[in-house]
């Protein structure tokens, strides 16, 4: 029995089906990439921002004033706290927190300072950054009775960690017990409360520029702390 052969344009429509159904193939593993990409930036903004309000939680709930003559104790509020890709070091707030200090200083109080920041080493990637200055550096452990920049420590002394990376913005509000914002500068006012503003992207994604980065996963947080051990 003679076999039957394949015609030039049976060729031709078979490849053109399975060109079809592999663009087609191509276009699914597409879809379930980008939305894989846009769950995994979402799950990773969400995660920055929950590990950015546990740190400021410890901090904010332990800050310590004092009023008492010669032996003040107050914070320092920054002016303009919003970084729009500011490549400056950008200071944000300072104040004293009883937390532990992890090292030789005896006293639990401890200075503590946020900054904002770009690494312009690291495609321009905009920080969010934490410094601590305890009573083993003498030197810098200087706030009572709030001499002049005892907010402005020395980074080679006590350098800065990164709390976050793919920080748009941020914004520290304290108000008093009247519930009256502390305004930028020097004070001994205790706050009762504290309102942080956040706005976070994925700085992962490498594939794109700054402003791209920030437009495809750009979230922003809000959350209210209430100091309730001043009460």
């Amino acid at each position: 029995m003679k076999k039957q052969k394949f015609t030039l344009i049976e060729l031709l429509v078979s490849i053109a089906l399975l060109s079809i159904i592999m663009l087609m193939l191509l276009q699914v593993f597409n879809s379930l990439q980008s939305a894989w990409k846009i769950q995994y930036s979402k799950s990773k903004v969400f995660e920055n921002s929950r590990i950015v309000f546990d740190v400021l939680e410890k901090d904010i709930q332990s800050i310590v004033t004092c009023n008492l003559v010669d032996r003040e104790i107050g914070l320092r509020v920054g002016g303009d706290q919003t970084s729009q890709g500011d490549s400056t070091n950008k200071f944000i707030v300072c104040f004293v927190s009883s937390i532990d200090p992890d090292d030789s200083a005896v006293s639990r109080l401890c200075e503590i300072s946020y900054r904002f920041t770009t690494d312009q080493t690291y495609d321009d990637r905009n920080l969010l950054q934490r410094q601590i200055v305890s009573q083993a550096d003498a030197t810098y452990w200087d706030f009572f009775t709030l001499p002049e920049n005892w907010w402005n420590n020395d980074a080679s002394s006590q350098p800065w960690e990164t709390v976050a990376a793919g920080v748009d913005s941020f914004r520290i509000f304290l108000f008093d017990s009247t519930g009256t914002p502390i305004p930028s500068g020097d004070s001994i006012i205790q706050p009762v409360q504290a309102i942080v503003n956040v706005t976070l992207y994925d700085d992962s994604l490498m594939g794109m520029g700054t402003e791209s980065r920030q437009n495809y996963s750009k979230r922003s947080f809000s959350k209210v702390f209430y100091l309730s051990h001043i009460q």
